[in-house]
């Protein structure tokens, strides 16, 4: 881990930090009894709560040797959940007794005078969690009572799902479009035995020996908190067999391509997100000779890619040990342009426009690293050299879409990962005339 200040100075204020961190990770309450927990350090078979936990939005410095050396005291600071980073703030959750420590860190690292702003966007997290509860409850009992109908699109993207409701809607679906969508029931095993499931879209009646398909390829659901990715690309399997034979664009993309889609690529984690801890980003496997029992790694800083560089964390219970609206292209880890830069920012930039024409809402097209440093994510390693080559000299078009929520901006409700189902059509609705410009 790098550090922006002299090696002596630098060293002593990591370890200062590293202590007020072991000695204030927040106490997250169950519903019974306390636990000492911070993020990755969680008693299994617990309901965690998180009463008086506030999401604060803190300036990022203009300086880049401060705004790295913020960035790397959040990074490695166990109390603190970065939510959402942008080019001018973060937003991070911390405690009742994280808020002080955090302040003190910051003010260690960057000094007194430092120009560095907090604000309170969510002041009760707990709150937010509390209310998703009871509509999911309401929505059960609706389910129940046969008032909801999960085989009706209104119905189905009224809601979010667990794994097993996700894997039999697309079951569904493979019976309404035989001719246009495969379920492959597995693609692999996560640590905890869950299967991996995918499922391919394409006319599967169309086929041109002389001009082989192309692919996309599209995941959602690596870091378990965050719902509303896997919504999105349910959304996006519905739009293509929905607009198939309706659409020209879409009809011919189905005749001459096929999509990848595997809706959940963290199946354990997003169980224990629903049953346990709403709040849970990584997946769920025990992390060997760690003394304080931290589990998971987050999936999104774990592939061969760069792996364990910039923007991950060697310290086990971080939610980013080897894990705004923005579309994203490589790298994450240089600020060397990619080779094909000139042809990544082309089409970045064309999702940028396509979704500011379509829908108002501005999003913005950049690097990975322009954003914050980021090693071992997926869309380097799609573009990157050992895909390379596998297809024998060829890069793949790789791009991370960053969804709401964007606490607090935007006039989208501002509640974070907790973000209300009537924004899973709006979401949904902007990637899916993206697939026309890829």
């Amino acid at each position: 881990m790098s550090w922006s200040f002299s090696p002596l100075r630098g060293n002593l204020q990591l370890g200062l930090l590293l202590l007020i961190a072991l000695l204030l990770a927040p106490l997250v309450v169950a519903d019974q009894t306390p636990l000492l927990s911070g993020p990755g350090i969680f008693f299994p078979d617990e309901k965690v709560r998180f009463d008086g936990h506030a999401v604060l939005r803190i300036s990022r410095p203009t300086d880049p040797a401060d705004r790295d050396s913020l960035d790397n005291l959040l990074l490695a600071t166990p109390f603190v959940d970065v939510w959402s980073t942008t080019s001018d703030h973060v937003d991070v959750r911390v405690s009742p007794e994280g808020r002080f420590a955090l302040r003190d860190s910051i003010e260690l690292v960057l000094g007194p005078d430092s120009p560095v702003r907090i604000e309170t966007i969510i002041p009760d997290v707990q709150a937010l969690i509390s209310l998703e509860n009871m509509r999911l409850r309401h929505k059960e009992e609706l389910k129940s009572a046969g008032l909801l109908d999960y085989t009706k699109p209104v119905d189905w993207f009224s809601e979010y799902h667990r794994a097993d409701e996700i894997y039999e809607w697309y079951v569904t679906l493979a019976a309404k479009y035989p001719s246009l969508i495969t379920v492959i029931p597995s693609i692999g095993k996560s640590y905890e035995g869950r299967d991996i499931f995918a499922v391919k879209i394409t006319n599967k009646k169309f086929v041109d020996p002389n001009a082989p398909k192309g692919q996309f390829w599209f995941h959602g659901g690596q870091h378990a908190r965050e719902w509303i990715g896997s919504a999105t690309v349910q959304f996006i399997s519905h739009h293509l067999l929905e607009q198939f034979g309706q659409d020209e664009e879409v009809t011919a993309l189905l005749n001459r391509a096929e999509f990848i889609i595997v809706p959940l690529m963290n199946p354990d984690g997003n169980e224990y997100c629903w049953k346990s801890n709403r709040l849970w980003r990584k997946n769920r496997r025990p992390v060997k000779r760690d003394v304080f029992g931290s589990v998971g790694v987050d999936l999104n800083r774990n592939w061969p890619e760069h792996w364990s560089e910039a923007g991950s964390s060697n310290f086990p219970y971080s939610d980013v040990y080897h894990g705004p609206q923005l579309v994203l292209r490589p790298y994450g880890t240089t600020y060397d342009d990619a080779p094909d830069e000139k042809l990544l920012k082309e089409v970045g930039d064309g999702i940028r426009d396509l979704i500011k024409g379509v829908h108002g809402k501005t999003y913005v097209s950049q690097r990975e690293i322009d954003l914050y440093a980021a090693s071992g994510t997926a869309s380097d390693w799609f573009y990157g050299d050992e895909v390379n080559k596998w297809l024998a000299g060829r890069r793949l078009y790789a791009y991370t879409i960053e969804l709401r929520p964007s606490a607090n901006e935007g006039g989208w409700g501002g509640q974070g990962f907790i973000l209300p189902p009537e924004q899973i059509i709006p979401t949904g609705s902007r990637p899916s005339p993206n697939i026309l410009v890829l």
